[in-house]
């Protein structure tokens, strides 16, 4: 019994994330369109979070600073100086 309340509190800790986050979806179009960096290793690129549109942000932020789009790992860089947002080929 337990487990299930376990179970129905994270589903709706989930729900709440995706209303929160509705309307507010990021596009695979829209995150290709960006001006990314690439790492001088050749392996990824980068943006500034400021560049990076707010609904990327928010996501990432939400679910712990990382998540797949696209065939991409997106990563939230939040240091002293720098923020920015990291992407991966997966």
């Amino acid at each position: 019994m337990e487990r299930l309340e376990r179970i129905e509190r994270k589903l709706d800790e989930i729900l709440s994330l995706l209303k929160a986050s509705k309307g507010q979806a990021v596009s695979q179009e829209d995150l290709e369109g960006l001006n990314w960096r690439p790492y001088p290793s050749g392996e990824g690129e980068w943006i500034f979070i400021d560049e990076a549109p707010q609904g990327l942000v928010e996501a990432l932020r939400s679910r712990g600073g990382s998540m797949v789009v696209g065939g991409y790992r997106y990563t939230l860089r939040e240091g002293r100086a720098k923020r920015f947002v990291a992407r991966r080929r997966v």
